[in-house]
């Protein structure tokens, strides 16, 4: 209830309403949780697009399956070394692992196409983590 003051105002008392709302996860918000986050960057030489980046997302995704527990984030960083010239392996894909509780794992490798650079960089990646998760178990 409120009072009216004869200048128009209310008094110092105010109805509050609480409203509980309850939000529940959908049901299968468990079945496919995010493996890692990837972000992909290019250079201004580079057109990136939103299939681009689709694609090689779930390239990614794929590969570092087996790693997803040790893996909070990878960057992707895309970039053709010539510009606008014209040169042989010039394409060049460079990716950042970042590992939860340890130093980031990069990679790099330069081909004449941006397929083929980002696989040659995923293969390098591999054995990178390899390495360094096999000598943490080692231990």
């Amino acid at each position: 209830m409120r009072r009216r003051l004869r200048n128009g105002n209310f008094g110092g008392r105010q109805n509050v309403i609480e409203i509980k709302l309850v939000i529940s996860p959908p049901d299968n918000i468990y079945d496919n949780p995010p493996i890692m986050h990837i972000e992909v960057n290019t250079d201004n030489n580079i057109e990136g697009s939103a299939r681009m980046t689709a694609y090689f997302t779930e390239t990614l995704e794929e590969a570092l399956r087996r790693f997803e527990e040790q893996i909070s984030r990878v960057q992707v960083h895309l970039s053709d070394e010539n510009g606008q010239k014209q040169g042989s392996d010039d394409k060049r894909c460079l990716l950042e692992a970042r590992l939860k509780g340890l130093k980031p794992v990069v990679v790099s490798h330069q081909a004449e196409n941006i397929d083929i650079a980002v696989s040659g960089a995923i293969d390098k990646l591999i054995k990178s983590l390899d390495n360094t998760i096999g000598k943490l178990r080692d231990q």
